[in-house]
């Protein structure tokens, strides 16, 4: 079955969520949209079947899903405890993934017809200023997920207000091949956010105001472009 995983953003800018990249780094200060743009994605992505995994400790928005979703207990944590056990139980299941699976070379999980699975944390910086004793295990596991899961069809999706580098280091945040701002923000946010450019000064302007954002996507054959969703 041909999964077709474009999220389109308005009438002109599409980006692939399951293209050559590890997930979505999605920032944005409060009332810009952020948790909309969220949400949007991954109703998209649970049209195409994708499992949806949510992580969100200040127990807003998407941690109200746990009521609706089936089995919503097991696939929304809302403290650091669960976010633990859930991304313990992800690594242990991508783990399981590529013993079974021996991939040949140039294959991954859609070679196998496997079911993509998406882990989002809505507010990373929250999550790992109430980890405490997990923290250490939080960014371990999470390191394993994101360095390994595009080839074993597993994708992780960070927003925060900021993703600074004591937060979520930054040889993570750079397999996230989707960087998303919403609104406009500051030159440290957008130096965060896309460390790999060199003079802020030459992004677009972008609108602040609520669904206007920038995008820089592996997927996009222009490197950056401001929207409106």
């Amino acid at each position: 079955m041909q999964i077709s995983s474009m999220i389109k953003l308005n009438d002109r800018i599409s980006f692939d969520l399951f293209g050559n990249t590890a997930g979505i780094s999605l920032v944005g200060a409060s009332g810009m949209g952020k948790t909309t743009l969220l949400t949007y994605i991954l109703l998209v992505a649970s049209k195409i079947g994708a499992q949806i995994l949510i992580i969100d400790v200040k127990r807003a928005d998407l941690a109200s899903l746990s009521e609706v979703l089936k089995n919503g207990e097991k696939v929304v944590a809302a403290t650091a405890d669960e976010a633990c056990r859930l991304l313990r139980v992800s690594n242990n299941n991508l783990n399981r993934r590529f013993e079974k699976h021996h991939s040949s070379f140039g294959k991954n999980w859609k070679d196998y017809h496997l079911r993509p699975v998406i882990i989002v944390c809505d507010e990373t910086s929250a999550l790992m200023a109430e980890a405490g004793k997990n923290k250490a295990e939080l960014i371990r596991l999470l390191r394993q997920i994101v360095l390994r899961g595009r080839q074993g069809g597993m994708f992780t999706i960070l927003g925060s207000q900021r993703l600074e580098a004591n937060v979520v280091d930054r040889s993570l945040t750079l397999q996230l091949g989707t960087r998303i701002v919403m609104g406009h923000a500051d030159n440290d946010t957008y130096r965060m956010a896309y460390p790999t450019l060199g003079d802020m000064k030459l992004l677009p302007f972008v609108s602040n105001k609520p669904g206007h954002g920038l995008i820089l996507s592996d997927s996009l054959t222009v490197v950056n472009q401001t929207f409106i969703s």
